[in-house]
């Protein structure tokens, strides 16, 4: 065979891989990558290609392992450093992350995409300044993209540059961008601002919970209906279960989800409204250990249950479920003095806990979740907002809609308290 007929049926073969990655059907991209590499094992491109294959069949521990096997070999390939970097962030490996981003920026200082991951993790590590400035490296290459425009508007919003904020969210057709730019004009703008604004959200036909809080808690504070269409009334879909061995929950799976959370590679992620306590970064379900996969599968089946206790009611969180959809979770650990101030979980849809230590005090609510629909700071006028404590115990689940604020009451032992909460995400 002639050495242009080969090149042209490599070339073949690795434009039938990328089609195989543009149309998101990795677990084909993989086998195919798999038998591609079995006859060209230097190429790169097809190794590059089986990685990315490997995490989007959520086989994450392959994926990485491909990638620190390229790196070792290849360290000065810009793509395998900024893939397995997202693969770290992906994991709570921030530090990690961080020095790759820099080493592919290094390789390509017009590398978009690297100053995009850089400015996520810096934000997670409260470097604001600093994902600030890789935000705006990337405004510089092209002052329309997308994600630069909505995580510039996150962090403004985060350090409370209201103002700031609004300017980069108007910018930026994100999916979340006019309900977080919302709350930054209930903030610091007037009522007829804010209510203008408010039912144009409504009208857009987007759900998600911000835009929720946000109807639920103008509406008690400007006493008018609540209109929002994603959950009317949430404090009344809040579910409590108990876990029970035949579920998979018993002292083994306890064991091992303590000793991750204190020996794992994952970082602690920065948290201002944590006190006294740490939160894994990252997603664990990324994970493929057996006691993920256990924990996994009790929350979706639990997911299942509290789908089916409000079968037929016609809420927009449960009529329009996000069947596209991710579970994303994070451990929570304090110590005694502990809490977690008010919030909200702005891009899930369905949030829960779930509870693996628990110090309990007789007759206190110390340790437990109080939920309301006033929390973050909001201005209130004085009005007052209903609340509603659960009496959580070790070994129980409690799912929410996400647009419910909630916190930990402080709790004092000498006992650690250890949690782990979840998100279902829509899939963007």
């Amino acid at each position: 065979m002639s050495v242009n007929k080969e090149k042209e049926i490599v070339k073949k073969k690795l434009d039938y891989l990328i089609n195989l990655y543009e149309q998101k059907n990795f677990s084909n991209l993989v086998i195919e990558a798999e038998k591609f590499i079995n006859d060209y094992k230097n190429s790169t491109t097809a190794w590059n290609l089986l990685a990315v294959g490997y995490k989007g069949a959520g086989n994450i521990n392959k994926a990485m392992a491909t990638y620190e096997s390229l790196l070792n070999k290849n360290p000065n390939v810009e793509s395998f450093n900024l893939n397995l970097a997202n693969i770290y962030s992906d994991l709570g490996r921030i530090n990690e992350s961080i020095s790759l981003y820099k080493r592919a920026i290094s390789l390509n200082p017009n590398s978009i995409n690297s100053y995009n991951g850089l400015g996520i993790a810096f934000h997670i590590q409260k470097r604001f300044d600093e994902a600030i400035d890789a935000y705006k490296k990337i405004l510089k290459l092209d002052s329309k993209n997308e994600n630069a425009n909505f995580n510039l508007a996150e962090t403004y919003r985060t350090i409370e540059k209201y103002d700031e904020a609004i300017d980069f969210y108007e910018n930026s057709n994100h999916r979340l961008s006019k309900s977080h730019q919302l709350e930054c004009v209930y903030r610091v703008r007037s009522k007829a601002e804010f209510i203008k604004k408010l039912e144009r959200v409504n009208l857009s036909g987007n759900l998600d919970p911000l835009m929720a809080c946000l109807n639920t808690h103008s509406s008690i504070r400007y006493k008018y209906e609540d209109q929002n269409p994603f959950c009317l009334n949430s404090l009344d879909f809040i579910k409590k279960y108990d876990l029970k061995k035949e579920d998979g929950f018993d002292n083994d799976l306890i064991k091992k989800i303590v000793f991750f959370h204190k020996n794992s590679q994952s970082d602690y992620m920065s948290q201002s409204l944590l006190s006294n306590g740490t939160q894994s970064a990252g997603n664990l379900f990324l994970l493929k250990d057996d006691f993920i996969q256990i924990l996994k599968d009790i929350i979706i089946s639990k997911i299942a249950t509290y789908r089916n206790d409000f079968k037929g009611i016609n809420n927009g969180f449960l009529k329009n479920w996000p069947e596209r959809n991710q579970l994303h979770g994070w451990i929570v650990s304090m110590k005694s003095g502990g809490k977690l101030d008010s919030h909200i979980h702005k891009q899930g849809w369905l949030s829960g806990s779930l509870y693996i230590s628990l110090p309990k005090e007789n007759n206190s609510d110390s340790g437990n979740i109080s939920f309301s629909y006033n929390g973050g700071g909001y201005p209130t006028d004085g009005v007052i907002f209903k609340e509603k404590i659960i009496d959580i115990d070790e070994g129980q689940i409690v799912l929410f809609p996400s647009s419910i604020f909630h916190k930990t009451i402080p709790f004092y032992s000498t006992k650690e308290r250890v949690s782990l909460a979840f998100d279902i995400k829509p899939t963007l």
